[in-house]
C-alpha cells in the first residue's frame, strides 16, 4: 500500500494505492521495477473535517485500514478506520474509532506521529513520533479499534535528542515480525543516503 494522506497541511480527501509487491532479490541493485494491477482506494474524513496524516496501518488479518493523524505539539492523534474489502465506486467515509493522547510536555518532537506499522501476524502495532516509539499488543478476538484504547509500552524515547536520528519519519517491523527498522528523511551526510537502523527484540 502507498498512501497519499499527508502534505503538511490538512485535507479532507485522501487515497491509497494497492499494488502487488514485486519479487526483488536481496542482492539486486537499486532500480525501477514495473508493477501491474494497481488499485486506487479513495477515502474522505467525516463531514468537512480535514487532517494531516503520515501514518497508515493495514491489518494483515482482515485487510482493514487505519489512518492516524498528525497534530504536533498537542499530542492528539485521531485513529480513523475503514473495513475491508474496498470495492466502493465512491470514496469511503472514514470512521473515527479512537483518539490517542500522547504525553508531550508541549514538545512537538514527542507528540507528532510520523509513521507506523503492524506486525505480519497482526498481533502488534507500532506508532512513532520524531522522538518516541510506542507499541501496542492485540489479544486474540480483540479489534485494533479496541486494542488502541489500551496502554501502550514505550520501545524507546529520546531518539532525536540522543542523536540517534535527526528527524525520525518511518518505522516498520522486520521480516521476522519482531524486530523493528527505523529511518529518517533528513540527510545525515552530503550524499543524503539515509541509514536504516535496526531495533532487535530483546
Amino acid at each position: 500500500y502507498l498512501a497519499s494522506i499527508g502534505g503538511n497541511s490538512p485535507r479532507n480527501a485522501v487515497y491509497l494505492l494497492r499494488v502487488p509487491e514485486p519479487t526483488v532479490s536481496s542482492d539486486a541493485a537499486p532500480g525501477n521495477h514495473p508493477v501491474a494491477n494497481t488499485v486506487r482506494i479513495d477515502f474522505k474524513y467525516p463531514g468537512s473535517e480535514s487532517y494531516d496524516a503520515e501514518t497508515l496501518l493495514v491489518d494483515p488479518r482482515q485487510g482493514d485500514v487505519y489512518i492516524v493523524t498528525k497534530q504536533g505539539a498537542s499530542g492528539t492523534a485521531k485513529v480513523f478506520f475503514a473495513a475491508a474489502p474496498f470495492n466502493d465506486a465512491q470514496p469511503r467515509t472514514l470512521e473515527l474509532v479512537h483518539t490517542i493522547q500522547f504525553p508531550t510536555g508541549g514538545n512537538n518532537n514527542v507528540g507528532a506521529t510520523t509513521g507506523g506499522d503492524m506486525s505480519p501476524d497482526g498481533a502488534e502495532a507500532v506508532i512513532r513520533t520524531y522522538d518516541v516509539i510506542w507499541l501496542w499488543h492485540r489479544a486474540d478476538g480483540v479489534t485494533w479499534a479496541d486494542a488502541f484504547k489500551t496502554e501502550p509500552c514505550i520501545v524507546d524515547t529520546g531518539i532525536l535528542t540522543k542523536g540517534v536520528e535527526p528527524q525520525g519519519e518511518a518505522i516498520a517491523f522486520a521480516a521476522n515480525g519482531k524486530d523493528l527498522r527505523i529511518t529518517t528523511e533528513l540527510g545525515w551526510n552530503a550524499s543524503a543516503k539515509e541509514p536504516i537502523l535496526a531495533y532487535p527484540r530483546q
